[in-house]
């Protein structure tokens, strides 16, 4: 079959390009008093989204909206979700019928899902009302919402889970949960675990039954010592209340909404400095790493790359701290490092690994000792401080010297005389060839020659402007370390954290290539003073000023993702107009 690879590339992007909408239900068997959670997921973002009818159903909590973002192996999915809460009508073999959504102007349904509902067992009872005076007290205790912590003493920078969570009595029905105020994290870092209804879980508490709904959990890293205040969570809701009419002879129950606000309440935490001996290499790193640092080979030739790989992994505030990095000898060129992350956040922190791996060109020969690694953090468990070691290894490398100095040849003779050693082998030539010397062949290497001695004096003086190869490369791995960060934010749109970390280490690289700045020495106050001095127009480092101080107040600031859009474009624009100054 010809062209078989094009086919084969129709057929790839046809299956990534597929769109995956299904419902999902927690249960197909139930009774007419439980409680049913259906939700309709999506691979894509719809430009519209109609839900299925729910003729037999009492709607009582929805739609939850959520949406996820994860990036594994330079692959990103995406999903969004709209969840309800249903209660059934009446028994029988009920159906969900298909929703609807619109994705690149084409329209996608889901399967329809039938569901078994029976009446409940002889003995099974709800109260449907309440007269007596005890009821003030039963309406209090209907519904509860707080935000519970896995610690309220924890160190700095020790994780601290926090999981918000929706009691509900079994004999209150709801409907229409909002959000009215979220909850401020001043003074902590903070990592979204999930922003997906989950539940219920039925749960007795205080001899009584409760539905349990988790509304959200995060995972909050403290920044400073003393009393941190976590601000309260708002909801708001309405509950279904039933009451008792009378028709004549006849009584009937009706269903009275009924508007609630309720609050998670101020947290207070406690939070505890760390111990005052730490090691000198202590870089704020707290949890629980492991360390691991290995070279692709031990043996090289001057000129031919080889790799150095930093892998601390684990569970931490790894958003806190940088790596170890890699001090090595003279003779020894040392790139930017490529960083390749993987981590996910839980209660207990961040999890997964940070790993940085080091591109080195050797430039002379000899035995290089690479020094061992030290990497020291706070492990809260035992209230102690840690250090992991690396191995330390003998690089040896061969071949000549790349530092650019010619070696001069020097004679064995330093007299007028030449003695020309005796020729043990006979040099035959035919007879009645003509002589090179004279010759057309002669002339035409004559012409060459002298063409080529210009082309090596102006190669040379091209390569005095330039310096060497190692600088071109230097500035090209740069310029590559800045497209890849600016990829990498515009990847993680909608992760905050993410985003913000890609696009300020752009900036920082992009400096360090266009005003030749060390990363230490790289400061706001440093880079206008420069960029001044470059005659950078002035509305142009207040434009630059403006994004930085964003970026660097972004953690405590909550922003959509329409406004992360708006700060990527902003940076790309403000780069370019830069080039115009700072790469002439």
């Amino acid at each position: 079959m010809k062209h078989w690879w094009l086919f084969l590339i129709f057929w790839t992007g046809l299956i990534q390009a597929q769109v995956n909408f299904r419902a999902t239900t927690d249960k197909t068997e139930l009774t007419t008093e439980d409680r049913l959670k259906v939700e309709f997921t999506l691979n894509e973002k719809p430009e519209d989204f109609t839900p299925a009818r729910f003729d037999d159903f009492y709607v009582l909590m929805g739609p939850f909206t959520s949406s996820s973002f994860q990036m594994i192996n330079g692959k990103t999915s995406y999903s969004f979700s709209y969840g309800y809460i249903l209660q059934p009508k009446r028994a029988g073999k009920l159906t969900i019928g298909p929703a609807e959504a619109v994705v690149n102007g084409k329209v996608y349904r889901t399967q329809p899902i039938e569901i078994n509902v029976v009446k409940p067992a002889p003995g099974f009872s709800v109260k449907e009302e309440n007269t007596d005076k005890s009821s003030e007290i039963k309406e209090k205790k209907d519904l509860i919402f707080r935000l519970e912590l896995t610690k309220t003493k924890p160190y700095v920078g020790e994780a601290v889970g926090g999981v918000y969570k929706l009691y509900v009595h079994q004999n209150t029905r709801l409907a229409d949960l909002q959000q009215l105020a979220i909850p401020e994290y001043e003074g902590f870092w903070k990592e979204v675990v999930s922003n997906r209804v989950e539940g219920p879980e039925e749960k007795i508490i205080n001899g009584e039954p409760y539905s349990v709904y988790t509304l959200g959990k995060v995972v909050l890293f403290p920044q400073r010592a003393g009393v941190l205040k976590i601000k309260p969570y708002k909801i708001s809701l309405v509950k279904l209340k039933r009451e008792k009419r009378y028709f004549g002879p006849f009584v009937e129950y009706v269903d009275v909404p009924v508007n609630i606000s309720l609050s998670s309440g101020t947290k207070l935490l406690r939070v505890k400095p760390l111990p005052e001996n730490k090691p000198e290499d202590f870089g704020g790193a707290v949890g629980i790493f492991e360390m691991d640092v290995q070279t692709d080979r031990e043996k090289v030739r001057t000129g031919e790359p080889m790799n150095i790989e930093i892998h601390v992994a684990g569970t931490g505030n790894f958003n806190q701290f940088e790596l170890p990095a890699l001090h090595l000898s003279e003779g020894l060129e040392v790139y930017e490092p490529e960083t390749k992350t993987s981590l996910k956040p839980t209660l207990h922190g961040l999890t997964g690994y940070v790993r940085k791996t080091y591109t080195i060109i050797p430039q002379e020969p000899g035995k290089y000792k690479i020094p061992a690694l030290r990497f020291s953090f706070f492990n809260p468990k035992t209230g102690k401080y840690e250090t992991l070691t690396s191995k330390e290894f003998i690089l040896e490398v061969d071949g000549k010297s790349l530092a650019g100095s010619a070696q001069a040849i020097q004679s064995g003779s330093t007299g007028s005389n030449y003695f020309y050693p005796i020729f043990l082998k006979s040099s035959w030539q035919k007879t009645g060839e003509k002589p090179f010397y004279g010759s057309g062949k002669f002339y035409f290497v004559l012409v060459f020659l002298l063409l080529l001695f210009p082309l090596i004096y102006y190669g040379n003086k091209w390569g005095e402007k330039y310096k060497s190869n190692t600088e071109l490369i230097r500035q090209k791995t740069l310029e590559k370390n800045i497209q890849n960060l600016l990829k990498s934010a515009r990847e993680n749109l909608g992760n905050k954290d993410l985003f913000y970390g890609h696009l300020e280490k752009a900036l920082m690289q992009y400096f360090k290539k266009t005003l030749k700045l060390d990363m230490s020495d790289i400061t706001k106050n440093q880079v206008q003073n420069l960029l001044k001095d470059k005659n950078v127009p002035e509305d142009l480092i207040i434009k630059l000023t403006d994004i930085w101080n964003k970026i660097e107040s972004i953690r405590y600031t909550p922003v959509d993702i329409t406004g992360m859009e708006e700060d990527y474009n902003h940076v790309k624009e403000l780069l370019k107009e830069m080039d115009k100054y700072l790469r002439r």
